[in-house]
């Protein structure tokens, strides 16, 4: 049985894992902070997770 943290992860753009990483290398964080992190900037600024994701992939600030 999986559970919920591998469930999840299974159905994710690949784009929203990639800059998980990507904002944990940055952040000097693990992967669980820069998870939530993205998620709390989607959600504080209206924008879909996934254009955070790609916005953080690009190198560029994810709240512009």
């Amino acid at each position: 049985m999986f559970n919920d943290a591998v469930a999840t992860e299974r159905y994710l753009p690949a784009a929203i894992l990639q800059a998980e990483g990507a904002l944990s290398a940055r952040l000097d964080v693990d992967i669980r902070e820069a998870a939530e992190t993205l998620r709390a900037i989607a959600r504080d600024t209206g924008t879909p997770l996934v254009d955070v994701a790609r916005q953080v992939l690009a190198g560029r600030p994810p709240a512009d």
